[in-house]
């Protein structure tokens, strides 16, 4: 190589290093945010589901007892989750 060549290898290689990188963080992003809209959607048809079982209606911040205990065992398995993954 000649003696001003040798930073168009290091160059290239530093930009796949860091689009790989780039490119792997923003699907972790992507990935965690979907997760976070999937378990709103499930805990609410959980809490409508337990609810109606019990005979309750599902009123604005008034789930029935099973229901806040099912949210709540939801709530700190999601935060085990997380901090696996982290």
């Amino acid at each position: 190589m000649a003696d001003g060549s040798w930073w168009i290898p290091l160059a290239s290689s530093a930009l796949g290093v860091a689009g790989a990188l780039g490119g792997t963080w923003l699907t972790q992003a992507r990935t965690n945010a979907r997760e976070d809209r999937q378990w709103q959607r499930q805990r609410i048809d959980k809490l409508r589901d337990t609810s109606r079982a019990a005979g309750h209606q599902m009123g604005p911040g008034r789930p029935g007892q099973a229901g806040a205990a099912i949210v709540a065992t939801q709530d700190l398995l999601r935060a085990l989750s997380h901090a696996v993954d982290v």
